[in-house]
C-alpha cells in the first residue's frame, strides 16, 4: 500500500484511514483512548504461535514508524509514535476524515480542542435530554432537577 497523495490526510492511505475509523469509533456505548491503541489478534496456534496477527494497514503504518506493536500476555496492541500522533493530529484536523461529532474524543486527546464541554448543535436542540455545555448549565440544571423533586414529593 502507498500512502496517501494528500498533504491533508496526514499521509494515512485510505485503508489505514478506515481502519482507524472502525477502531476508534464507538464500541458497546464507549469510546476508546488513544492509549488502549488499536487491538490485534495473536496467533494461537500453528508456527507463528503467540505472534500477532497484523492487517495489512497496519503493517504500512508500522514500516513507515507510525505505530509500534507491544504484546501482553493475551493480546497484542498498535500504539502510535510520536510520528503517528503528529500525522493523527494532521488527520483529525480536517473535518473531512474524522468528523467531529463521531470523534470528538480523539480531537480532545490530540489537544486539537479547547473546549471541555460541548455545545448544543441545531440538530440536537430540539431533544429532550438536555445536553450540558458547561459548569453554568450544569449549576442551572441541578437547581432546576432538586426544586421539581421537592414539587413532586409535596
Amino acid at each position: 500500500m502507498t500512502p496517501a497523495s494528500s498533504s491533508s490526510s496526514g499521509s494515512f492511505s485510505p485503508a489505514e484511514r478506515d481502519l482507524i475509523r472502525r477502531e476508534f469509533g464507538m464500541h458497546f456505548g464507549s469510546y476508546p483512548s488513544l492509549t488502549e491503541g488499536i487491538l490485534l489478534r495473536v496467533w494461537r496456534s500453528g508456527p507463528l504461535q503467540g505472534q500477532p496477527k497484523v492487517p495489512s494497514a497496519v503493517r504500512s503504518m508500522l514500516e513507515r514508524g507510525l505505530v509500534e506493536v507491544r504484546k501482553d500476555r493475551l493480546w497484542a496492541h498498535a500504539i502510535f509514535t510520536e510520528a503517528g500522533l503528529a500525522a493523527l493530529r494532521t488527520l483529525a484536523a480536517d473535518r473531512r476524515f474524522l468528523p467531529p461529532d463521531r470523534f470528538e474524543h480523539l480531537r480532545q486527546e490530540l489537544g486539537l480542542t479547547a473546549e471541555k464541554w460541548r455545545r448544543i448543535s441545531a440538530q440536537q436542540s430540539h431533544q429532550r435530554t438536555p445536553v450540558i455545555a458547561g459548569p453554568a448549565d450544569l449549576d442551572r440544571h441541578s437547581k432546576i432537577r432538586t426544586s421539581l423533586c421537592a414539587f413532586l414529593r409535596a
